[in-house]
């Protein structure tokens, strides 16, 4: 499983370098999307003892993107938060939106888009060294004396070409000495996409395609995670 994950991810890098990979983007709904996400870790959150906690704004929220593509991103994000936690330790996912003009995060997304979404992934662990926060995201880096090894050193850099296909990027901080927070963001509206950056459904149909299996299928069952209605992470 994980090498045919692998192959899938370096023949996407190969599609993206030679400009065969596109981005297909339609109209979603968010919240549901992003919930269906987290309801896939719930298992994985009572195995390793981390509670995940959730901040999710009342409001509808609307963005253009390809929810499979985007899917891939959250996975992967929360897997490494999992993967790096201080034991029994809470993981928290932030959902914020956010205006641009003026924001510290302006260059990170494209010029013409005036709202985003900001996702914010906080796990508390070793922080990364600062000369490193960039060179994560580079292909097939891995941090040495981290206290997992395990990994291809990939992800990230997929991570990052997926976001930037969606005009947008993703990055990570340190918050203190406590841990790191990955950020990225999604653009609100579709007024910086081109007609061939388009997909031709609206509101297509979408059902989770990346399930972590951490468990025999007779546990049983779990209860969603808590949605809390605020949470500080930094």
């Amino acid at each position: 499983m994980k090498i045919m994950k692998l192959v899938n991810q370096l023949m996407d890098f190969r599609k993206h370098d030679e400009g065969r990979m596109e981005l297909l983007a339609s109209k979603q709904h968010l919240i549901p999307f992003i919930k269906e996400v987290i309801l896939a870790f719930s298992e994985l959150s009572r195995i390793q003892n981390h509670p995940l906690k959730i901040h999710l704004p009342e409001t509808e929220l609307i963005a253009w993107y390809n929810p499979q593509l985007l899917e891939k991103v959250f996975y992967n994000v929360l897997m490494n938060a999992f993967k790096y936690s201080n034991e029994e330790s809470v993981i928290s996912l932030n959902v914020d939106v956010i205006t641009l003009n003026k924001s510290p995060y302006r260059e990170r997304v494209d010029e013409r888009v005036k709202e985003a979404i900001l996702i914010s992934v906080f796990n508390e662990g070793d922080i990364i060294p600062e000369d490193k926060l960039e060179e994560v995201f580079e292909p097939f880096y891995r941090l040495k004396n981290t206290k997992s090894q395990q990994g291809t050193g990939i992800g990230l850099s997929f991570n990052r070409m997926i976001m930037r296909l969606h005009h947008s990027d993703i990055w990570v901080e340190n918050i203190g000495d406590t841990g790191v927070v990955f950020k990225f963001l999604i653009p609100i509206g579709k007024d910086h996409l081109r007609e061939d950056e388009l997909c031709d459904e609206t509101e297509q149909e979408h059902r989770l395609i990346l399930t972590p299996s951490v468990a025999p299928k007779t546990e049983p069952a779990m209860e969603r995670p808590k949605v809390e209605k605020s949470l500080e992470l930094c």
